[in-house]
């Protein structure tokens, strides 16, 4: 929703070339922007977390309730509100004249450089850390009960694939660290920069709302349900 509000101020840029939209909704739409993508970064990180809990604290009931994910979203969402207020509040968020919209400009070397680590290095820090930390726990623990080891042994799988999405999405933002480091050492910024900024973003997102249906094994039950269905319908009609 906040990458389409931005093209719609794109358009209208393009189509009222002599009107100004550098106002402080303009900085704040980039706020928000970007918040969305670090919530999208750290929902990964919170699904990290729920393997953990499911792995090692499998005991703790109150830890695998409803009540408790859903304070969870709540932190996830506050953390990318408060992290991210600090592009906000030191100015960096410039209005572009050709792009029409307010963002973190390249030659805003420190700003991108909070940003990325914020939004991207931090979260899979952490999620190669609680990753690491499930295989050396799942190795140490002993097979006493197979059915809690074959849990186990799902939950790291499904954390396997929250890394691989989550390298998948920061492969896809290569193009725009390369224009970075591009103009670092060359001092020249290249005229697509901002665009192949923007399409790397967008195809980041739609990227990841696919890859999180494989992830969340409730969203594969739901698919598995609604085929299950269709065959049925399909055997009935032919008999």
């Amino acid at each position: 929703m906040a990458m389409f509000i931005t093209y719609i101020y794109n358009l209208y840029g393009d189509i009222y070339s002599h009107v100004s939209i550098n106002n402080n909704w303009c900085q704040l739409l980039a706020y928000f922007v970007n918040v969305c993508f670090c919530a999208l970064y750290y929902s990964c990180v919170l699904h990290s977390i729920f393997r953990l809990v499911r792995v090692v604290f499998y005991k703790l009931k109150i830890l695998q309730s409803t009540h408790f994910f859903l304070i969870t979203i709540v932190i996830q969402w506050l953390s990318s509100f408060i992290l991210i207020l600090c592009n906000l509040l030191n100015k960096d968020y410039e209005y572009l004249p050709f792009q029409y919209r307010c963002w973190i400009s390249f030659e805003n070397i420190r700003g991108l450089l909070i940003a990325t680590l914020i939004i991207y290095i931090c979260p899979l820090l952490t999620i190669l850390i609680i990753y690491i930390y499930l295989v050396q726990h799942i190795r140490r623990t002993p097979r006493i009960l197979q059915r809690r080891q074959k849990a186990n042994e799902r939950d790291l799988i499904i954390m396997k694939r929250i890394i691989i999405l989550v390298l998948i999405m920061i492969g896809i933002g290569l193009p725009t660290v390369s224009i970075l480091f591009i103009y670092i050492i060359t001092n020249y910024l290249i005229t697509m920069a901002y665009h192949v900024q923007g399409l790397s973003m967008s195809v980041g997102v739609f990227t990841a709302a696919i890859c999180f249906a494989f992830i969340t094994p409730q969203i594969q039950e739901i698919f598995t349900q609604k085929q299950r269905q269709v065959y049925s319908l399909v055997v009935i009609r032919t008999r």
